[in-house]
């Protein structure tokens, strides 16, 4: 486990580890917020990962491309995240023959599932606010996301 880099300016990002996982996610926490707005906007996004997940054993990227690949609104605040350092090119391009979830630096939705898991633990035990993190899975950084106002 390699962990973030520390960003002139910014505090260390709190390390939370999704139960019996080898995700975990570098929170840096923002400004507080009353958790009724924002609450449920990390309860849907979790919801609909689990009806989209694949059987056990399976699992599958969301999406290639390098913009905001998963993103839930619910009233006035946003969860969206994206992969971490794609580019939009086709992958056939790198040479990759191996299966899709195999890809690395792609985020799947068990890896976000588990990823929005350790947040809503921690963030239901020291408080709701708006947060930025960092998806990480067996050491590698798969993805980032921001939990804050809708864009």
């Amino acid at each position: 486990m390699t962990p973030p880099k520390k960003r002139d300016g910014v505090p260390d990002p709190l390390i939370l580890c999704a139960p019996k996982s080898r995700t975990y996610i570098a929170l840096t926490p923002g400004f507080p917020v009353d958790t009724r707005p924002i609450r449920p906007v990390v309860v849907s996004a979790y919801q609909q990962i689990l009806h989209i997940t694949a059987p056990p054993g399976e699992d599958h990227v969301i999406s290639f491309n390098s913009g905001w690949i998963f993103n839930t609104t619910v009233g006035a605040y946003s969860l969206r995240v994206k992969n971490a350092g794609v580019e939009d090119r086709p992958l056939w391009l790198y040479g990759w023959t191996g299966p899709l979830n195999a890809v690395p630096r792609h985020i799947t939705y068990g890896v976000l599932g588990k990823a929005l898991l350790a947040l809503y633990i921690h963030m239901n035990e020291h408080g709701w606010r708006q947060a930025e993190f960092e998806i990480w899975d067996a050491g590698k950084e798969f993805g980032f996301g921001i939990l804050g106002p809708r864009v």
